[in-house]
């Protein structure tokens, strides 16, 4: 099993499989007014892993505080998306995102909007829109 935003809708949705059968995905399409954000996080793969596995990431929204880190691996066949996915509520943006690359260096990003996708790289003082093209 891999847990993945697939349709990119801020719910997360879930492949299963067995050896050797086909593949399942099971859409996530759970109503909810909340807010969510997700943000991809790159290192510049020198002073950190592109993956930048090890990085911190603090979210503070609406007067509260998160923490997460961004781990690598997975199960046996299978790995999750690695992009974040988090629940704000009712607030319709982060106020403050920081960054702490596996190389040391600290970024911070101000004001990211609700319900996007944000791309977040080592060395890039702005946040860029991570949609998928299409």
């Amino acid at each position: 099993m891999a847990a993945a935003d697939y349709d990119n809708d801020g719910r997360p949705d879930l492949a299963v499989f067995a050896v050797g059968e086909p593949v399942g995905l099971l859409r996530n399409t759970t109503e909810t007014r909340h807010h969510w954000i997700s943000l991809e996080i790159i290192g510049d793969g020198k002073a950190s892993n592109r993956n930048a596995i090890g990085a911190a990431v603090k979210i503070e929204a609406g007067g509260r505080s998160r923490q997460f880190w961004i781990a690598g691996g997975g199960s046996f066949l299978s790995a999750s998306d690695r992009r974040l996915l988090v629940g704000l509520g009712n607030v319709d943006r982060a106020d403050r995102v920081t960054v702490r690359f596996p190389s040391g260096r600290v970024q911070v990003y101000s004001g990211l909007k609700a319900g996007r996708w944000w791309r977040l790289v080592e060395g890039v003082d702005a946040a860029q829109d991570g949609r998928p093209k299409q």
